[in-house]
């Protein structure tokens, strides 16, 4: 409640329930938890507005499918953790969650909003991406990790991301494995120099520990 809750929800019924129907040991600690949001503290909280920072957390169900799908559910809720817990509330940011209804009702705007976080936000709909498209023609800022709707709505993977342009992405096919050779430049940084195949090279911040594997690309 105080994280702007308004209420208990039921994930699942059968398991506040024994076979016989009775009530168990979780069942139980709920019925006597849920008073305390109807009286007292948790009435005033429930019925107060909850301020939070202009940080909007993009939440997709759609997104939770198709990363269970590919086997990488565990990696989003890293990714959720990773970024809505240790670096917002690590720095005292209070973020806000919006759905991929409310981003399609327009309620991703810059007077709301200044940063849209998508955490592992892979299956998004057209409507939430022309939102997320204004949002940054209007000035908001969106801040993604990895593979940014690569997906429609129905979690069906598309030729291009549809957010490929906001984020300046540019694909390219391989005509074959990707081959790069390791070098060091004279400030630090680590080059994965290409030699063979349809690839850039890549350059990695110095003191940031790389392997070609980490990489996923081969070596020399």
């Amino acid at each position: 409640m105080w994280t702007g809750t308004r209420g208990v929800g039921l994930f699942n019924g059968p398991m506040f329930l024994n076979p016989d129907l009775s009530w168990n040991g979780a069942s139980r600690g709920l019925r006597d938890a849920i008073p305390l949001t109807c009286h007292g503290m948790g009435k005033l909280l429930i019925h107060s507005e909850y301020v939070f920072d202009p940080v909007a957390v993009h939440y997709s169900q759609r997104s939770i499918h198709a990363s269970t799908a590919l086997g990488r559910a565990g990696d989003m809720a890293r990714a959720v953790e990773g970024i809505g817990l240790r670096l917002m509330k690590g720095a005292g940011i209070e973020t806000k969650y919006l759905s991929y209804e409310q981003i399609e009702r327009g309620e991703l705007s810059v007077d709301r909003f200044r940063l849209l976080l998508m955490a592992h936000s892979l299956a998004v709909s057209p409507k939430e991406a022309s939102a997320v498209r204004k949002f940054v023609a209007e000035g908001g800022i969106v801040l993604a990790d990895m593979l940014p709707a690569i997906m429609d709505a129905h979690c069906r993977t598309l030729p291009g991301g549809q957010l490929d342009d906001v984020f300046g992405v540019k694909r390219v096919v391989p005509d074959g494995p990707a081959v790069h050779k390791i070098e060091a430049t004279p400030e630090g940084q680590v080059v994965l120099r290409k030699v063979a195949g349809k690839v850039p090279d890549i350059r990695i911040p110095a003191g940031l520990p790389v392997s070609a594997v980490d990489a996923g690309v081969s070596a020399e």
